[in-house]
């Protein structure tokens, strides 16, 4: 991924970038550790979705937010990250998907309570006001401004997801 004038990229273990102007290879040392799955660049905000260490927010190539199973992600195995609009993160897992409010830290789970076709989630994409989420067992798609409820976090019992699914055969 670029940021600036830098490329980043992941390994199993670390987060780097290079800057080709100095040709000198900088390791993040926050992540030297991570088995790093994803990186996305917003507004030089880097995203990094690791296996087993959750998902990081990148500023001035440190890290300034970390969300993991401690603080209420459904799993630290990032399959699928998204950055969509209006501060929200949509992380895929094995273990439904995540929808991160960066501006309050909430997270909210989507998961087959809800009428997601599968937990482990492999792919996703955002068009429009339309979230695709590829599972295991099919693909389901919804409006991502979905209201969820999840006993855990006692969000709100208002429930307006309407899924589209395809299972597979």
């Amino acid at each position: 991924e670029k940021v600036s004038d830098e490329y980043w990229f992941g390994s199993t273990d670390g987060l780097y970038y290079y800057n080709g102007d100095t040709a000198i290879l900088t390791q993040i040392t926050e992540l030297q550790e991570s088995w790093i799955t994803h990186i996305h660049n917003q507004n030089d905000t880097v995203w990094i979705g690791t296996q087993t260490d959750g998902i990081f927010q990148i500023i001035n190539k440190k890290v300034a937010k970390k969300y993991n199973e401690a603080n209420d992600l459904s799993s630290n195995n990032c399959k699928a990250l998204v950055i969509g609009s209006n501060g929200i993160v949509w992380v895929g897992t094995n273990n439904g998907l995540n929808k991160i409010n960066i501006y309050t830290d909430k997270i909210d789970l989507i998961n087959y309570i809800d009428g997601l076709i599968g937990s482990d989630i492999n792919a996703l994409a955002i068009e429009n006001k339309t979230i695709y989420v590829g599972t295991s067992e099919g693909l389901s798609s919804f409006n991502k401004f979905i209201k969820t409820k999840n006993e855990k976090r006692n969000c709100s019992t208002n429930l307006f997801i309407q899924f589209s699914t395809l299972r597979k055969r």
